[in-house]
């Protein structure tokens, strides 16, 4: 089997309660982000707040989250 560390138990068990994978998760979030106009990190929190998951999720979910780990931290 595969072992998982304790963030990623965590969203298993999110994940688990909302009857959802992590790829449908991550489905629902690209759909809600594509149709935002000129998304902000605040966008980011009020996805992460609609689907009870930390914003890293969101950004890994939408190919942002090396950019947010890199780039912006860098500031």
């Amino acid at each position: 089997g595969v072992r998982l560390v304790g963030s990623e138990m965590c969203i298993r068990d999110r994940l688990n309660t909302m009857n959802i994978s992590y790829d449908e998760l991550c489905e629902r979030i690209n759909k809600d982000y594509s149709l935002m106009q000129e998304p902000t990190r605040d966008d980011l929190l009020k996805l992460s707040i609609k689907y009870k998951v930390d914003t890293d999720i969101v950004r890994e979910c939408i190919g942002l989250k090396d950019y947010y780990e890199f780039v912006i931290d860098e500031d």
